[in-house]
């Protein structure tokens, strides 16, 4: 745990000065697009996109904002609604559709009725009739209840799982999930739910939490880190699950490659690395 919370202070601290460009806007129109270096009492140094290092008179300074790298970009990440495993509190744009793959065998099927709603169902890839009624079914739904566009989202979610051969009895997940803009191309997020089943009315329930970071490298790709802990990896005997990935994206079409890590409980910490892929696309 103590590895794992080091490693996320660390990107943190990173993608918050990686990208810490400003525009100044000067008195007399000229607007500068820069990294600012060092700042005296009536000059500032920068190193401009255009024009390499120079100093700039406070004087002359009408007024300095933040640069939104996003604004350069063709399109945003298609499947911005969800981390490698972990959801995001984003939601897709109404009337839209997804289809994702994971691992090449489960499938997710999503529609997002208004931009602040998305419902969703799951199954095995129907390879033979029997793998829908044999095997996993599922039904969820996320909804918005916050929005600050590219500053944060909060939303509530939940999925209903059962196999239909067995229909009477269901596992029931819920949960809240918060994101947060540290930067134009950096977000933190932060997913907090529990596990509950059918059989006990909900009377009894396994909670866990998600954290996840995910910075833009490219106009089309991504970086995604997530750490997973909580009551449902007890009967697995792990202090915690952490993936690591990239997203490579166009403007309908994302893949994910990612390597999950257990950290075992005896404290040996291995790192036997799992891959984990999955595809999307939306229209």
């Amino acid at each position: 745990m103590k590895k794992t919370v080091l490693i996320f202070i660390f990107f943190l601290l990173f993608v918050q000065q990686l990208y810490s460009k400003k525009i100044i806007e000067l008195k007399s129109g000229e607007r500068i697009t820069c990294e600012i270096i060092s700042e005296e009492s009536e000059v500032m140094t920068v190193i401009s996109d255009t024009f390499g290092e120079m100093k700039i008179n406070r004087a002359d300074i009408k007024l300095i904002t933040e640069l939104d790298e996003r604004t350069g970009y063709k399109y945003d990440d298609p499947n911005h609604c969800s981390l490698l495993f972990m959801p995001s509190a984003e939601t897709n744009p109404k009337g839209t559709w997804y289809i994702s793959d994971y691992e090449l065998f489960y499938m997710n099927v999503g529609y997002s009725p208004t931009d602040n709603l998305h419902v969703s169902t799951g199954f095995l890839f129907p390879i033979i009739p029997e793998m829908i009624t044999e095997g996993p079914l599922s039904f969820g739904f996320k909804y918005r209840t916050f929005s600050d566009p590219y500053k944060m989202n909060m939303s509530i979610m939940g999925t209903y799982n059962t196999v239909l051969e067995e229909s009477d009895t269901g596992l029931i997940t819920y949960g809240t999930a918060f994101n947060y803009y540290l930067n134009p191309k950096s977000t933190f997020n932060f997913y907090i739910g529990g596990l509950t089943s059918t059989e006990t009315k909900g009377s009894e329930s396994i909670f866990s939490f998600s954290l996840g970071l995910t910075h833009r490298t490219s106009e089309s790709s991504k970086l995604i880190i997530e750490y997973l802990n909580g009551g449902i990896f007890d009967e697995i005997e792990t202090k915690g699950v952490m993936l690591f990935g990239l997203r490579f994206f166009g403007e309908k079409i994302s893949a994910d490659l990612a390597a999950i890590k257990f950290f075992d409980i005896t404290g040996s910490d291995i790192w036997l690395l799992i891959p984990l892929i999955s595809l999307t696309y939306h229209f």
